[in-house]
């Protein structure tokens, strides 16, 4: 495989790519260093320029789905255009002022992303969903962080160590720790493929056992393929 285009790289970061490819080009760029310095690249200007400024000033709505399959609730609090987070069995107190206008609502504006919700957890299949907005994120650093852990795809997983030395901070697995457990856009951020070196699970802000069954539903679906 060559070096990753600009091209290539727009579509690895709007999830465009089939999962079979995805894989196929995030096992080839986290191992080179020309491709790895391109994806960073690209995301250091595209953080310079403020993507999705708009999201600070919108109006923020709340959806929340039962998840009979985990016994567990998500809360998703949005915009028209964003996902602006999401919260595991608990509402989020950073959004009090949050209305619930009904599901149709939430329809309208992210249809998709519901859609692609329930099938995740209902069969396990990827969510290819980019619609959204790190509101809770000021540093550039912890954002990029962020950025390069929505990378990794479906049913794989990557080490705090490693998610750490792609941007640069060779040891700054424990700084990557602290990222994962204020990440406000868990499952759409995947925080949860994110384990130790050892290969021991590490922690999950909705609890370890959480963490695990979200493992395990990706590994499911993907020996079904």
């Amino acid at each position: 495989m060559g070096h990753i285009s600009s091209e290539g790289i727009l579509n690895i970061l709007n999830k465009k790519l089939s999962l079979k490819d995805e894989v196929e080009f995030y096992n080839h760029w986290r191992n080179c260093n020309i491709c790895l310095k391109r994806i960073s690249s690209y995301m250091d200007k595209m953080l310079e320029k403020g993507l999705y400024q708009s999201g600070r000033k919108a109006k923020v709505f709340l959806h929340c789905l039962d998840v009979d399959a985990l016994n567990i609730k998500i809360y998703i609090y949005y915009s028209v255009d964003f996902i602006l987070a999401i919260s595991i069995n608990s509402s989020c107190s950073f959004y009090k002022s949050a209305v619930d206008v009904g599901k149709e609502m939430f329809i309208t504006c992210h249809g998709d992303f519901l859609d692609q919700l329930k099938s995740y957890f209902n069969r396990g299949t990827p969510i290819r969903y980019s619609k959204f907005y790190l509101y809770f994120e000021n540093s550039v650093l912890a954002r990029k962080i962020l950025y390069f852990v929505f990378l990794i795809p479906h049913s794989m997983t990557s080490s705090y160590h490693e998610v750490s030395c792609m941007v640069g901070l060779e040891n700054g697995a424990r700084f990557v720790g602290r990222v994962m457990s204020r990440n406000r856009l868990p499952i759409l951020i995947p925080c949860h493929r994110v384990i130790r070196k050892d290969g021991a699970l590490g922690g999950y802000s909705a609890g370890v056992q959480i963490k695990e069954k979200l493992l395990e539903l990706e590994k499911r679906h993907l020996e079904r393929e």
